[in-house]
């Protein structure tokens, strides 16, 4: 029952990103992203700041899909 409410949860949370659909979620990644860039020294406003706040979207949502896919895993065996 766990791993199910699990799963829903992070499913839950996938589909929100995906539609836009929770701004203090939104705000709240976006200021882990910065904090993120901030601890490199990317100064902000430039190029290589906003390639640091792609990058950590982009890692975030493959930890995401990573969990899933375990989640998935472990359900089907």
């Amino acid at each position: 029952m766990k791993n199910a409410r699990t799963l829903y949860l992070a499913g839950c949370m996938l589909a929100s990103l995906a539609m836009g659909g929770c701004a203090a979620l939104d705000r709240m990644e976006r200021e882990n992203y910065q904090h993120a860039c901030d601890n490199l020294g990317i100064t902000r406003g430039t190029p290589a700041y906003d390639q640091c706040m792609l990058q950590q979207q982009a890692m975030e949502n493959a930890n995401t899909q990573k969990f899933m896919d375990r989640e998935a895993y472990k359900h089907r065996h």
